[in-house]
Formats: C-alpha cells, sequence, structure tokens
C-alpha cells in the first residue's frame, strides 16, 4: 500500500509511505468523509486497518473479518460506522468510534448481513434519508383499495434465490416511505437515539442486489452483533 505526492506536472512523483502491514494484497481503500486524515483499508488478508495519516507507522486498529474485504464504505452522516464487503463471509458493519478516538483495539461489528449466496463483493450505504417522511401524493377521488388510500404502493426490494422477499412502501414519485409515517425515526429509550438505514450490496456469481434496512441505536454496539 502506497500513498503519493504529485510532482510539478500534477502526476504523481514518488510515493511519500509504503506500508507492508496488509499480509495479502490490498482490495478496498477508503477515506472517512468526516474525519480528515481518517482511512480505512481491506484486504485478502481479511483485516481491516483503520489509519491516521499523520502517522502512518502504526494503525488505530485491526479488525479480522473472516473474509477478503473487497469494498469498504463509510456511512454518509454517521462517523463511526464502516460498511465492509468481505467475499466469502458476507457483510457487516463495524462501529469505529474507539479507534477514531485512539483507543485502540479492533472495531466492533454491530451487525452481519448473510442473506446472500455468492461472494460478497459490492456494498453501499443509501444517501435516501429515512429521518423524514416522504410526502403523500393527492388523494384519489375514487380510491380502490388501501394502497390508494394511503398513498403509498408497495414494491419488491429484493428477490433471493429462494424465493423470498421484502417489500417497502413507495409514493407515486418513487419515493420510499417509512413504515411508521406517525413515529419519528430518531427516539429515545434514556436519552439515546436510534438510526434506520438503508443499504444495498450484491454479490458476484448469483448476479444478486438486495436492499435492506438496518435499525440500531448506539447502546448496541456494545451487544452481540445483530445479523439480518
Amino acid at each position: 500500500m502506497q500513498t503519493e505526492r504529485l510532482g510539478s506536472q500534477g502526476g504523481p512523483a514518488c510515493p511519500t509511505f509504503t506500508s507492508k502491514r496488509h499480509s495479502m494484497g490490498v482490495c478496498s481503500i477508503h477515506s472517512n468523509p468526516h474525519r480528515e486524515h481518517i482511512l480505512a483499508t481491506g484486504s485478502y488478508d481479511e483485516q481491516v486497518l483503520l489509519w491516521d495519516g499523520r502517522n502512518m507507522r502504526q494503525p488505530l486498529s485491526e479488525t479480522k473479518l473472516g473474509g477478503g474485504v473487497w469494498r469498504l464504505k463509510w456511512h454518509p452522516t454517521h462517523e463511526q460506522l464502516l460498511l465492509a464487503a468481505c467475499m466469502h463471509n458476507g457483510f457487516h458493519i463495524l462501529h469505529c468510534q474507539q479507534a477514531l478516538e485512539a483507543s485502540g483495539g479492533a472495531c466492533p461489528v454491530v451487525a452481519s448481513y448473510i442473506l446472500h449466496n455468492s461472494l460478497a463483493y459490492g456494498a453501499d450505504w443509501s444517501h435516501l434519508s429515512l429521518e423524514e417522511a416522504a410526502p403523500y401524493s393527492p388523494v384519489a377521488a375514487e380510491p380502490k383499495e388501501s394502497l390508494t388510500e394511503s398513498g403509498g404502493h408497495l414494491r419488491i426490494q429484493y428477490e433471493s434465490p429462494t424465493a423470498s422477499f421484502d417489500t417497502s412502501l413507495e409514493d407515486d414519485a418513487g419515493r420510499y416511505i417509512p413504515e411508521s409515517i406517525a413515529a419519528p425515526v430518531f427516539s429515545s429509550k434514556e436519552d439515546a437515539p436510534s438510526l434506520s438505514c438503508l443499504l444495498a450490496s450484491c454479490s458476484f456469481y448469483d448476479h444478486m442486489l438486495h436492499v435492506w434496512r438496518w435499525d440500531w441505536t448506539p447502546e448496541e454496539a456494545q451487544q452481540e452483533p445483530v445479523q439480518c
């Protein structure tokens, strides 16, 4: 793994740092969009390493995930959450707060998604906000069914090789409507906020794309990981 500096013509001149901390090929590198200097690397050696670009001699943390780490994605709004696609071992969400605070130790896995039946290759967070309800469509003059009365339509989110499927509710413009319109997404349990996220994952040989929802509260970072 190398970081490079630009030459006078704008191209890479020479590496500013070279690391062989990973024992096998590096597959993914992703800079944290919220924390300057913080980046994550994933490798065939099944390790996720977090780094501070100001001191690349030693990683902030090392986390073993049991599968070659092909893709890494930081959450678009929550700096401590990192999504990893781990080839033969599914998809995992890491909670990296302690590492970001330079406390050391592996990042705990707070959720795992294992419903794909092939190599876990691609994964990303949706930038669609679930914090605010999508606007309702005007109610039809003569509604023919309850879904029309509520201003929404059911849509299959994904279908797996075993023919199981999930559905979501959307408005006439195709925008996602959360299941509980009246209830706020951020609730409180002893003042602990909750988070609802929409994610997409894809696998290699079966050509499958899955869209799934993850509901989480920060206190779960100290508990056993949830399998979706």
